[in-house]
């Protein structure tokens, strides 16, 4: 028992790729946006980690205060710096909503643009 009189029923740990499928699907909700999946970088430690993921990094610091780090692409003709808030705030709200953390930072890397002139 706490001190509150609630029964302490342990802990719940919350792995690494259950918090990047939640931004992914976050992510997803942004009108022209999506996770960057181009690059031999990230093809190559999705084949060799097995990193379903591998756009979303995750960072935890020492006081388990989490930051990401989020590579996007975004179609031509967007602006860039209020799709990238647009994309910290939808990636904020459903952390908190699905996980009760708050989040110490979200990076948002705008690696690309497609469609525009060819």
């Amino acid at each position: 028992m706490t001190k509150s009189g609630m029964l302490d029923l342990g802990t719940a740990e919350v792995h690494k790729n259950v918090l990047a499928a939640i931004v992914h699907g976050a992510v997803r909700e942004v009108k022209g946006v999506r996770l960057e999946e181009k690059g031999a970088f990230l093809k190559m430690q999705q084949m060799l980690l097995g990193d379903p993921y591998p756009s979303v990094i995750i960072h935890v610091d020492k006081e388990k205060k989490v930051s990401l780090d989020i590579s996007i692409t975004v179609e031509f003709g967007m602006n860039i710096p209020d799709t990238a808030r647009e994309v910290q705030n939808m990636v904020r709200a459903a952390i908190e909503k699905a996980l009760s953390i708050q989040l110490k930072n979200i990076h948002v890397h705008v690696q690309g643009i497609e469609g525009g002139l060819r």
